[in-house]
């Protein structure tokens, strides 16, 4: 298992104030790097990645990202490539939109692709409430 850990405040008010948001959005970098040297120099048969809340943010953009860096590539090949198994999307704070816009690149790099929602989710609430008042994927 590898853990892959974005800089937050864990401060709810950092986060929605946008200093946490911006530094999701600049680590879908740092996990797209990540995600490659794993399938470079790993013999894992799968590798499966998890992301929660504002997590969500960064791994969904390093994948839309790194399929659309690879554009030549098919789904099967990119999937042979990475060898995505699983992409679990729990409760994400990604704007719905964004998250459909995303969701084909993400389906072209991994064998199954899981979006969870949840009800009464205080924090994806406050996220809709104070950053622009749009729906959140993860929000039932």
């Amino acid at each position: 298992s590898v853990a892959f850990a974005w800089p937050s405040h864990q401060n709810i008010l950092a986060y929605l104030s946008g200093i946490d948001v911006r530094h999701a959005i600049s680590s879908s970098d740092a996990l797209q790097s990540l995600l490659e040297l794993l399938a470079e120099y790993t013999d894992a048969e799968h590798i499966n990645l998890l992301a929660y809340s504002a997590g969500g943010k960064v791994s969904t953009r390093a994948l839309y990202e790194l399929r659309q860096e690879y554009s030549e590539l098919t789904a099967e090949q990119l999937k042979s490539k990475y060898r995505l198994g699983a992409v679990a999307l729990a409760a994400i704070d990604v704007e719905v939109d964004s998250c459909l816009e995303r969701l084909p690149s993400i389906s072209d790099m991994a064998e199954q692709v899981v979006i969870t929602v949840t009800d009464n989710d205080y924090a994806l609430e406050a996220a809709k409430k104070y950053m622009g008042g749009r729906a959140r994927a993860g929000s039932g």
